[in-house]
């Protein structure tokens, strides 16, 4: 595992009480960075992450809120970083990790209007205004990563509305690039591939499925989270200051 070195670093991850987003806080809170863990309905798992960084020696607490109430989310911002100034005796943010998602694997004549709205509200919706309060908080020369999909350049039926909130989230991240850039701000995008993840396990239940991810995959298996989580950090070091706008596969390889 590579060595990295966030000591003193604040970092607001979104849907970190499991999969992906859980390990990109552990990483964060091992390389010394101070953890806002976010999550939505989870707070249990989410308790029992921090639990486990703080016993590791890491600094991390819970911040919980639904990002699809746009109204709220100044003032969870403000719990963000009243948390962050305990720590570190300042309020502002250095990193920003866009990771809460959802999605349902339907045919896309059986996808709802409410289904279609929970999708988009959280993935795209709650993603760009997260990135814009962002704005407000993160220090000069901080970093946003969103957390995308290899879905948003495929034909998928069973996840049309998934794939599309991810393209969108591509679009936001190359438009808040811009918009960041003089402050010295990067932007950019990690994109998975198929990854172990509780949100697959109903497509890896499906017979074959396993067995064609590794035929599609150059690297011939399925993504970890820590595969995924490993990209993110190396798009916050000071080494990727001048990477900025870039959707950033992390596939394996997949459909090459």
């Amino acid at each position: 595992m590579a060595s990295f070195d966030f000591s003193g670093k604040t970092a607001l991850v979104t849907g970190a009480s499991g999969g992906i987003g859980a390990q990109i806080a552990r990483r964060l809170a091992e390389a010394g960075a101070i953890v806002a863990a976010h999550c939505g309905r989870n707070r249990c798992a989410a308790d029992q992450l921090v639990a486990e960084i703080k016993d590791n020696g890491g600094s991390a607490f819970v911040v919980q809120a639904d990002l699809r109430d746009v109204a709220g989310l100044p003032s969870f911002y403000e719990t963000v970083t009243q948390g962050f100034e305990l720590e570190t005796q300042r309020r502002e943010l250095d990193f920003l990790v866009n990771n809460a998602g959802a999605g349902d694997s339907l045919p896309l004549m059986q996808v709802t209007p409410e289904g279609f709205d929970e999708e988009c509200e959280i993935l795209f919706r709650g993603t760009f205004f997260m990135c814009q309060l962002a704005c407000k908080h993160l220090c000069d020369g901080g970093r946003i990563v969103n957390i995308s999909s290899n879905a948003a350049t495929s034909a998928l039926p069973y996840q049309a509305v998934y794939a599309a909130a991810k393209a969108a989230v591509n679009h936001l991240t190359l438009s808040f690039a811009q918009h960041l850039g003089h402050r010295g701000i990067t932007v950019n995008a990690v994109s998975p591939g198929a990854t172990d993840t509780p949100l697959i396990a109903n497509l890896r239940a499906r017979k074959g499925f396993d067995e064609s991810v590794q035929r599609l995959t150059a690297l011939g298996r399925l993504g970890q989270p820590d595969d995924i989580a490993s990209a993110v950090m190396l798009l916050l070091t000071p080494e990727a200051r001048w990477i900025t706008g870039q959707i950033v596969e992390a596939s394996g390889g997949m459909r090459l």
